[in-house]
């Protein structure tokens, strides 16, 4: 009978095993190991990858152990274990639990990590920037494709995030599927490109089985009606092609069929199959999307005419959040050397240039004994407090979202938590209206007003 406890033969050979050696290219590791991480982790094992797993339930690994898989005891182990780290998880708040576990910070240093866990384009963006605050390069990924599709030639990945790592990994990518593409770097493309993807595939699925129940009610047999509606696809593929060329031309003549001409037959089509017991709920909700529309005058318009278009403003909405994200990622990453400065015990003076423009600041607090103007000015006030929050205060930030960006401002409210260095002492409370400027060394506070307490 073997044995794993501390000490034992099995855990050193299991120590030796995942031991850390990022020189050798093909060892990866796998975090999650649900129906798709078990699929990516079978996929490099075939292709003859070193593949060291972790899941929170480990027994999920056994069936890739029996292939060769190694299973680390923490996600720290397994991450320090190889050069790339691949983390399919169940969603995006399932993989920041993830990270946030002891030792996965300090080990992702000198590591890719690839996410391939659904996510928003702006946790996207900040996790890409909290990777490269520990010293890691990051590379977002979007999978489009069912398990079973995972490992073919044709099988589609798109990436964005860090170009010289996914050059310097496409190999072990191509493991995975290999109709990859690369869309930048900006780590949120490749999100909101999976995102979009994926809601059309879905789209398109739930309309052909809603419209299967209708062949059904007329005789017709699930494969007859396969066969008419992959003929019906081929006919959406040029009618997407065309609502592509009216959109890019900002052309939406109804010279073919308006919306007008389409709503009155839907409309019946809903009413007339739900007393037959058919709802035809995705029908419905594009008839409400296109009575709208008429509402709102583009009746007479091709049905190209229902894209969400751009505000007049220039930058696309999509593209400001992802952008607001990037900088509230970055303004998170400069609090947290703040956080981690005070606790170490790093004076004023050189705490203060870390989060102050040391050219132009101004901190205003409750009455005018409180404001000061300029650095030394700023630098003396902080001084001045030392006494009251002792050497090494533990301090904790929290950023209220949305901030405001714009031309390279950008103005956030931040709540403060400050426990003394004191024995028993109590908590003290800040509220910072701060307006932050990029410098050559990172974001650094311009203007701050602050209160005590928090909102």
């Amino acid at each position: 009978m073997s044995s794993s406890r501390p000490g034992s033969n099995t855990t050193r050979n299991r120590a030796e095993k995942i031991r850390t050696d990022v020189s050798f290219p093909r060892k990866v590791t796998v975090i999650g190991l649900g129906n798709m991480g078990s699929a990516l982790a079978s996929a490099l094992l075939r292709c003859g990858h070193d593949v060291v797993v972790w899941n929170r339930t480990a027994s999920r690994a056994d069936a890739l152990v029996a292939k060769g898989a190694v299973l680390a005891t923490s996600p720290a182990d397994a991450i320090r274990a190889a050069p790339v780290a691949i983390v399919c998880l169940a969603d995006h708040s399932a993989s920041t639990a993830v990270l946030e576990m002891s030792g996965v910070a300090e080990s992702i240093a000198n590591r890719t990590l690839v996410q391939l866990t659904s996510a928003l384009p702006e946790e996207a963006v900040a996790q890409d920037v909290w990777t490269r605050h520990h010293g890691g390069r990051f590379i977002a990924g979007g999978i489009m494709a069912f398990p079973k599709d995972i490992g073919r030639s044709d099988t589609s990945f798109v990436y964005s995030g860090d170009e010289a790592a996914f050059h310097t990994h496409r190999d072990m990518l191509l493991a995975l599927g290999g109709d990859l593409k690369f869309l930048g770097s900006n780590p949120g493309i490749a999100s909101a490109v999976y995102i979009t993807s994926g809601l059309y595939m879905l789209g398109s699925l739930a309309m052909f089985l809603e419209t299967a129940a209708v062949a059904a009610h007329y005789g017709i047999s699930i494969d007859n009606y396969r066969d008419f509606a992959l003929a019906t696809t081929r006919v959406l593929h040029d009618r997407v092609r065309e609502s592509t060329q009216r959109i890019t031309e900002d052309r939406f003549e109804g010279d073919e069929a308006t919306i007008d001409m389409v709503v009155p037959t839907l409309e019946e089509h809903c009413r007339r199959f739900a007393l037959a017991g058919i709802e035809l709920r995705m029908t419905a909700a594009f008839v409400k999307h296109l009575q709208a529309a008429a509402r709102q005058g583009r009746g007479q318009c091709d049905i190209a005419a229902l894209v969400q278009r751009a505000d007049s403003h220039g930058a696309n909405p999509g593209e400001r959040v992802m952008a607001a994200a990037q900088v509230e990622a970055e303004l998170r990453a400069v609090l947290d050397e703040v956080e981690s400065a005070y606790a170490r015990g790093v004076p004023p003076a050189e705490l203060m240039p870390m989060w102050y423009d040391q050219s132009d600041v101004v901190v205003v607090g409750q009455g005018d004994s409180c404001a000061s103007r300029g650095f030394p000015a700023a630098l003396a006030q902080a001084i001045q407090k030392t006494p009251l929050i002792g050497e090494r205060p533990q301090v904790a930030f929290r950023i209220d979202s949305p901030i405001v960006v714009a031309d390279g401002l950008a103005v956030a409210m931040i709540d403060c938590d400050a426990v003394p260095d004191y024995p028993a002492a109590d908590r003290m409370q800040l509220r910072l209206l701060t307006a932050w400027c990029r410098r050559p060394d990172g974001w650094r506070i311009v203007r701050e007003m602050f209160s005590e307490g928090s909102l």
